[in-house]
């Protein structure tokens, strides 16, 4: 249970002596530090003043698969959360829906997966995780997997062919180099694919809370984690029209 809590610090968490079987709980107490750079996390663990991280920073991953030591410490385990960039529908070009699936297609989620991230992710091309009750069974081919030739006729059809005429478009992350890493790849399929420019920001991530809340960028990145094992925590939680994680203002009355 909680016992202290200083904001964007740390927290502490104690054994509680009225939980069920409290008498086999082994750890008294437990310290959590609030650290925003995952490489400041990794050295201080390596350094031995932390017992456990929940992320290895995709550029040192690696090299943490080939250390003797630090492989046998590497925990890879599923987790019900999806790592996404939403598109502002409000906002030219991302109004148009064929300019949102010619950007869907034209990333391939498979080559990302195994030379950026390489932590066994699962490509997305729905957004609640597979399993759940009430995702969507890729068989019923609903998602945009990467298909170059379909992302450039959507563009097309949308009225860019060859990407011409389209405008200069900006997708915004919260400071991160794994954020940072993740948009570099995405924004050279996108450009390569699509033959259009796209330009990266990136805010500390109270600033970048503050301008999705406000006004969301025309491409933001997000992620969402389940509380329940239900696809309306994440649909519902994430898309209704009056939610407030909703930054990329979709609403549809049907």
């Amino acid at each position: 249970m909680l016992k202290e809590w200083v904001h964007d610090d740390y927290l502490v968490m104690v054994k509680n002596p009225d939980s069920y079987e409290a008498d086999k709980v082994q750890i008294d107490e437990i310290y959590c530090v609030m650290i925003e750079e995952q490489s400041t996390a990794l050295a201080l663990y390596e350094g031995g003043e932390l017992n456990a991280l929940r992320e290895v920073p995709l550029e040192d991953m690696d090299r943490v698969k080939a250390d003797p030591v630090l492989s046998k410490e590497l925990r890879i385990a599923p987790r019900l959360c999806t790592y996404y960039y939403g598109f502002n529908t409000e906002k030219f070009p991302f109004d148009n829906p064929l300019v949102r699936k010619a950007f869907a297609s034209a990333i391939d989620r498979e080559i990302l997966i195994a030379t950026v991230t390489k932590g066994e992710q699962k490509p997305a091309t729905t957004f609640v995780c597979p399993g759940i009750f009430g995702h969507v069974d890729p068989a019923e081919e609903i998602g945009y997997p990467f298909d170059p030739e379909k992302a450039k006729k959507f563009l097309a059809d949308a009225g860019y062919p060859g990407g011409e005429g389209f405008p200069v478009v900006t997708l915004m992350f919260n400071t991160s180099e794994s954020h940072r890493k993740i948009a570099q790849v995405i924004q050279s399929m996108w450009q390569q694919v699509l033959d259009i420019k796209v330009n990266l920001a990136n805010q500390e991530w109270g600033t970048f809370l503050a301008t999705c809340r406000e006004d969301a960028p025309q491409i933001y990145r997000s992620g969402w984690c389940t509380d329940y094992p239900d696809a309306n925590c994440w649909l519902n939680e994430v898309f209704h029209s009056k939610s407030a994680s909703n930054y990329a203002n979709f609403s549809n009355p049907e």
